[in-house]
């Protein structure tokens, strides 16, 4: 099953690569391109964390360029996704809506000992910058970093909670 955004671009040399990665190797169950804006400047070679538990695209150029890269989580946009598990951990949590879904799914099928990888050699475009985040959006991304937390790491989402957003006294 393939997932992407209305206003992203994938060639079907592209979808062929993705198609060839998934199928080289059984454990890998999520296969995301290398994504680039249309100004050439790196979208997403995937996810990671930092140190206050937020996600991140990785928005530089991959130092692997000829293999497939291991990967916490991916984004969505022309991201191959295989069958068997889709039927083993579900697709997308709809509670999460935008932002994060990805995340959830990544971090579901590593769980259960699926790899989940971006392949370099496979080129997506999105008309997008991630910088061009309105306030609305925003409100998801903060909403469901703590969403996400609260599901995985009860503990992790109360320190950040209160971090953030302290009761007051």
């Amino acid at each position: 099953s393939m997932l992407t955004d209305q206003d992203a671009v994938i060639t079907a040399d592209a979808i062929d690569r993705l198609w060839q990665t998934l199928h080289e190797n059984d454990r890998i169950g999520v296969v995301q391109p290398l994504v680039r804006d249309f100004h050439d400047g790196i979208y997403s070679a995937g996810h990671r964390y930092n140190d206050y538990h937020v996600c991140h695209p990785i928005t530089r150029e991959p130092t692997i360029t000829d293999r497939p890269i291991r990967r916490p989580s991916t984004t969505l946009l022309g991201t191959l996704i295989r069958d068997d598990l889709i039927d083993e951990v579900g697709l997308l949590d709809e509670r999460f809506g935008i932002y994060w879904e990805s995340s959830d799914l990544g971090f579901r099928a590593r769980k259960r000992g699926w790899d989940v990888v971006l392949d370099p050699r496979a080129v997506a475009q999105h008309d997008r910058d991630l910088s061009e985040l309105d306030g609305g959006e925003l409100y998801y991304v903060y909403r469901n970093w703590l969403l996400f937390w609260a599901k995985y790491a009860p503990a992790t989402a109360r320190r950040i909670r209160d971090e953030y957003w302290p009761t007051s006294e």
